[in-house]
């Protein structure tokens, strides 16, 4: 099991650690960027190792979309880093890995904007810890709702993929979960539903369980019995609609989950299994763009932006310092002034963020950064039932347009704009289109769902906005998108509430104020509230 505990050690969530300060690159330092659509590889390796990295990814992005139909030119870029030796990676790594960092050889963030992958030129790693994450990337930007056991179920199986002279193996089976589910047994259907991946500790035997049959259904799905794998797809919308598990295998199979449990128990006990190869004729060319070398900046300003998902203190430091040779890198302006906030500067990253729109940069980035801080701060104000001007709404809206003007496919300013009309008073129709087509282009989006949200309830479809909750919000299983997203419903009965005394409806209003006092769990609100019914 060494190699099923470094799987885990690599891909499970790891608490920050307190590090050592990392040191800048020496400023002789050879940095490449080499650009695929949204996938971007910075690196200090040789060319031939990034290109190499590259073209793998390259294979499994093209397998994934021709194989499994799921979208893999998502607008949210994955940012990979290809370090030329263990000593260049060791102090990043340093900051995320507890005692186990020697076994670390990569690992991989990611936030609502982007995804992070880092690994060193000498591992045999990459394709498995990138093919694992990024196959969950294409999941959630294809659809939305998916069980854990498929979810992570099918990033197994596409992540143990091997490669070579152009084709590309899916399915390979993975020795170590062979052996656990083989020599333990396997857990019932009914148990594996109703499990999610634990986090918190490589040694889990339970984590290794839910990965190693989640991995395996999938692969008898796919591979093994190929008339239930048709099946899957109304399996998966059953249970999406909300139908109970013994309905949806129902509906689906035709049978029972504990009929299908015999069914894999018989899988297990086969003497070999399949895996498929793809060839380069059955995925097409393959062209892979030169690396280019890039400025000094350029590299601190990658480095820095990869620090902040890792430990936002040791960013400060590379994003100052590429600031200080361009000035006018508005990225790196942009970046400094969310580093600066992470660490408490908030007087100093307000007035970064306020500075990047005068700056000239070729691509949307850092305006569609600068503009959705400035629209979060708003709406968290919003919240708390503070109201927001029409100059500062037009503000948000000038830079995002800026950022549009540059990428007319930013989902970042789209969501933006969409956010920018969840005010009181705002043309709530507009806002739903901009958000509606940020949410189609980004479905793993969720908090533009939760605007999405308050938009509807805020337009009067109730149904909308509640069907939101219950098949996007939800099943993603984020305690804080799912209070954002129960909160903004009562937002938009406070607006009602509002409108309706303004219009002379007071008794009307006052009842809705009342609805309000006692849904929301914000005292701050609340308090707002409270004086509102204070009033004759």
């Amino acid at each position: 099991m060494k190699r099923t505990l470094l799987l885990l050690a690599l891909l499970l969530a790891i608490p920050l650690r307190a590090a050592t300060t990392i040191p800048l690159p020496p400023e002789n330092e050879r940095w490449t960027q080499l650009q695929m659509g949204n996938f971007i590889v910075y690196s200090n390796a040789r060319d031939g190792v990034m290109r190499d990295a590259a073209e793998n990814v390259a294979r499994l992005r093209l397998a994934l979309g021709r194989i499994s139909h799921l979208v893999t030119d998502a607008p949210i870029p994955t940012y990979f880093y290809v370090f030329k030796s263990e000593e260049s990676f060791a102090p990043y790594r340093d900051t995320v890995a507890g005692p186990r960092k020697e076994m670390v050889k990569g690992f991989f963030t990611t936030d609502r904007r982007a995804n992070y992958a880092t690994i060193t030129a000498n591992t045999g790693l990459v394709d498995h810890l990138v093919a694992h994450e990024l196959t969950h990337h294409f999941i959630h930007n294809t659809v939305v709702g998916v069980p854990a056991w498929f979810d992570e179920g099918l990033a197994e199986f596409y992540s143990w993929s091997t490669y070579a002279q152009g084709s590309i193996r899916v399915g390979v089976p993975f020795q170590p979960y062979i052996d656990e589910l083989s020599n333990h047994g396997l857990m019932p259907l009914r148990e594996l539903a109703a499990t999610h991946p634990l986090r918190h500790d490589v040694d889990d035997v339970r984590a290794i369980r839910f990965y190693a049959e989640s991995w395996f259904f999938v692969h008898y799905l796919l591979i093994g019995n190929p008339q239930r794998g048709a099946q899957l797809g109304e399996l998966l919308s059953r249970l999406y609609e909300g139908a109970s598990l013994d309905a949806a295998f129902k509906a689906a199979f035709h049978a029972t989950p504990e009929e299908i449990d015999t069914e894999l128990g018989a899988y297990l006990h086969r003497p070999r299994f399949n895996a498929i190869l793809y060839t380069q004729r059955d995925l097409g060319e393959i062209t892979v763009p030169t690396p280019a070398p890039i400025s000094r900046a350029a590299a601190l300003t990658a480095l820095g932006d990869l620090l902040l998902h890792i430990d936002a203190r040791q960013s400060p430091a590379f994003l100052s310092e590429a600031v200080k040779l361009e000035p006018k890198n508005a990225l790196a302006v942009a970046l400094l002034a969310i580093a600066k906030l992470a660490n408490g500067a908030y007087a100093e990253g307000t007035a970064l963020y306020d500075s990047v729109a005068a700056l000239d940069w070729p691509d949307s980035r850092p305006y569609a950064l600068a503009s959705g801080h400035r629209v979060s701060e708003l709406q968290e104000r919003a919240r708390n039932g503070e109201a927001v001007s029409a100059d500062e709404i037009a503000e948000v809206r000038r830079v995002a347009t800026l950022a549009l003007s540059k990428s007319a496919n930013d989902v970042d300013a789209m969501s933006t704009m969409g956010a920018s009309y969840t005010f009181a008073g705002q043309d709530a129709n507009a806002g739903v289109q901009w958000s509606s087509k940020a949410f189609s282009l980004a479905p793993s989006r969720i908090d533009i769902a939760c605007d999405l949200v308050l938009l509807h309830a805020r337009a009067g479809e109730q149904a909308m906005a509640k069907d939101l909750i219950n098949h996007t919000i939800r099943p993603a299983h984020i305690d804080r998108y799912d209070n954002e997203a129960a909160q903004n419903l009562v937002l938009a009965k406070f607006y009602a509430a509002d409108a309706m005394r303004a219009a002379g409806s007071e008794d009307d209003a006052r009842k809705l104020y009342e609805t309000v006092r006692a849904s929301t769990n914000n005292p701050k609100l609340r308090a707002v509230v409270d004086k509102r019914l204070e009033k004759p």
